[in-house]
């Protein structure tokens, strides 16, 4: 199997080379510098991974996707600790690790790479590439039992929890189940004007018709489903709306 490691700084290259020549020490494993010297040893060397900085001497991770002429692997970014970025990587579900790399962390995603489906890999650094330059994403990617969706993310009317779950309700009226809690989506999707009303709910703003007061407060989405409001988080959605701009 080839591996690629992409990264401006030889010290790193090294010890993810290290790291994987340890546990798998029949790879072969080429070291590139920078995004021109990637452009021009990458296509000829056909990896079958790469692990690609994000912040290159001349340029970055992303110009080099983006002048690649084709991306036949997955790719792992490796990244410092960048909110932004590292927002951006849970928004599209493709792997990254963060710097000083943690062994434990380049074995996984060493492993995750190997097994997975490459189709999978391009819808989500599809959503990646279209999300990278904006101060809010239109792309979520969500990967259920059978399928990688890259769902635009004004789709998305409201999540409900159900367990460990949490179902999606899009416009169009399809319904998705992604195995994750409705935690992690209310931490990704609140600058997107989606609120928590309810401990099992996460709705959209730009779907929302009206909130009926009586029995204690609800929502009713332009979908028609009518939801509960917590009394906690009542006067966070009063607060919300005050500020809102459909």
């Amino acid at each position: 199997m080839k591996i690629a490691l992409i990264d401006d700084e030889e010290s790193v290259r090294e010890t993810i080379q290290t790291i994987l020549l340890h546990y798998y020490p029949d790879l072969e494993i080429l070291n590139v510098s920078g995004v021109a010297e990637g452009l021009r040893v990458i296509a000829p060397f056909n990896p079958d991974l790469i692990f690609l900085d994000i912040e290159l001497g001349d340029g970055t991770g992303f110009d080099f996707l983006t002048r690649i002429e084709k991306i036949d692997c997955p790719v792992v970014f490796v990244t410092a600790h960048d909110h932004y970025a590292v927002k951006a990587f849970k928004f599209s579900a493709l792997d990254y690790v963060l710097k000083p790399v943690d062994p434990k962390e380049i074995v996984a995603s060493f492993e995750k790479a190997r097994d997975r489906l490459m189709e999978q890999d391009q819808v989500k650094l599809n959503a990646l590439l279209q999300n990278k330059n904006k101060e809010q994403f239109d792309k979520i990617v969500l990967s259920d039992n059978a399928n990688v969706h890259l769902i635009d993310i004004a789709n998305i009317v409201l999540c409900q929890a159900v367990g460990n779950y949490t179902h999606f309700f899009l416009h169009d009226e399809r319904e998705i189940v992604i195995s994750k809690t409705l935690k992690h989506y209310d931490e990704l999707l609140g600058e997107n004007d989606f609120v928590r009303i309810h401990q099992s709910y996460l709705i959209n703003l730009h779907h929302l018709e009206r909130i009926n007061k009586r029995d204690g407060g609800e929502v009713v989405m332009k979908n028609g489903v009518v939801i509960p409001i917590s009394s906690r988080k009542k006067d966070a959605l009063v607060d919300v709306l005050k500020k809102f701009k459909a």
